[in-house]
């Protein structure tokens, strides 16, 4: 299943019509279209090749020794390499030693405690090692789950479970001490930061604060940060803000005196993020008079214009917060693929067979899965009959397609399930095709 997002399936659509219009005989002189072609089988013949070349190249990889395919995935990562086949099949090279690369263990332990070898290795080498500890092939991966590790000339498939806690039940206890010295001793205070954020060490420290101390951290780490990512400066504001959002409504009220009090305007515009990820996965503030004021304040702040909420087709503040308030007020995330129902719509269609989504397709060889039009009557359904629908079960706002690795997953949507067939036995669905 692949499933893109709305402007670049927009996008990819005009790109199909051009390239059909500009192939047509119709649109080119004989001779224009046969170089064309020609130049489309030379590009297909040596798209070929590189896939042979590519299978060759994993499958001697494969059979080598630890210590080798160590020198391998390190140069693969090389700018001196940047020509050679490692260097373009760097991702599934990896990939590989977090599939079946437990005997490289003892090399990527060594790496992690070596102080002479580059950071870069080293952050990779434990998350190498946490990954490969988390790992479930496709064989046992969950009804819902999508393989995200994939290795199409070999033919694996698989996953990293994000749930699980790393044990070293597949990196032992070498692996796992390693990963330990990083977090508690590492020389180097990212490594550090990354091992610990890899143990789930630093958010059992954060669960800890109070509301006040949470949001306070998260506060100064967004005016810090802004909206660079990838330091641990970043990691931690996204691992605060997760925890806000589980907390509400109780953290409401401090996410709204901050965006009626701060002069911040990256701060009050990700106090916006935060509010619409508490009415999408934790419960539905229209329901209930805090979560009303809540959205009171966030129209107030963007029709004065003292946020920047990112709406790439809103002009004008009236227009963001017609977009939002479909969301707030009328219950529309969309039907389209990465949005909360098409996600509550594909797998309630994996999982029991319901007929809940539309394939679309899109030029000659993608396919979307898109919620049925009536889910949007759905979830008013859902909201109606308990606002704190989202959060069934547990909160969860990580990406969809590791959801179904949480251990009460199948309750969750068993009780969807439940929902649904209410639904459609209370003659609550549409006629809209």
């Amino acid at each position: 299943m692949i499933t893109r997002t709305l402007n670049e399936s927009i996008v990819l659509t005009a790109f199909v019509f051009v390239r059909v219009f500009l192939t047509s005989p119709q649109a080119l002189p004989a001779s224009v279209g046969s170089n064309l072609q020609d130049r489309t089988a030379a590009t297909q013949r040596a798209r070929e090749r590189r896939k042979a070349e590519n299978k060759e190249f994993l499958d001697k990889f494969r059979s080598l020794p630890p210590e080798a395919r160590i020198d391998i995935w390190k140069q693969s990562n090389d700018d001196k390499y940047r020509g050679s086949i490692a260097f373009r099949i760097a991702d599934r090279i990896q990939d590989l030693l977090i599939i079946e690369g437990t005997d490289t263990v003892p090399r990527l332990a060594a790496i992690v405690r070596d102080r002479d070898q580059r950071y870069f290795y080293r952050f990779w080498a434990v998350r190498i090692l946490a990954d490969m500890d988390r790992y479930i092939p496709a064989s046992d991966l969950p009804k819902g789950a999508v393989a995200t590790l994939v290795i199409n000339e070999l033919n694996i498939r698989g996953a990293v479970d994000p749930f699980l806690q790393v044990t070293g039940r597949r990196i032992g206890d070498e692996g796992r001490k390693s990963l330990e010295w990083a977090a508690k001793e590492g020389d180097d205070k990212w490594l550090q930061f990354f091992a610990r954020d890899a143990l789930g060490l630093e958010k059992q420290e954060l669960e800890g604060f109070t509301i006040d101390e949470q949001v306070g951290r998260w506060r100064d780490l967004v005016a810090q940060t802004k909206r660079t990512e990838g330091r641990p400066e970043s990691f931690l504001r996204e691992t605060l803000g997760r925890l806000i959002v589980e907390r509400a409504p109780d953290s409401l009220s401090v996410l709204v005196d901050l965006l009626n009090n701060d002069k911040d305007r990256h701060v009050k515009t990700a106090v916006v993020g935060l509010i619409r990820t508490v009415d999408a996965c934790r419960f539905r503030l229209r329901k209930t008079d805090l979560g009303r004021s809540t959205i009171e304040a966030v129209h107030k702040a963007v029709i004065r214009s003292e946020v920047e909420v990112e709406c790439p087709q809103c002009g004008t503040p009236a227009s963001t917060w017609a977009e939002l308030s479909n969301q707030f007020n009328n219950d529309d995330f969309g039907l389209n693929p990465g949005t909360l129902g098409a996600h509550y719509a594909q797998m309630l269609h994996v999982i029991y067979g319901e007929n809940t989504i539309k394939v679309v397709p899109v030029g000659t060889s993608i396919q979307q899965e898109w919620a049925i039009p009536e889910f949007t009557a759905f979830i008013t359904f859902l909201t109606d009959k308990d606002p704190f629908f989202p959060s069934w079960e547990y909160t969860y706002f990580g990406p969809s397609y590791s959801e179904a690795f949480h251990p009460r997953f199948a309750d969750k949507m068993a009780r969807i399930e439940d929902a649904w067939k209410q639904y459609k036995a209370g003659g609550m669905a549409s006629s809209v095709e």
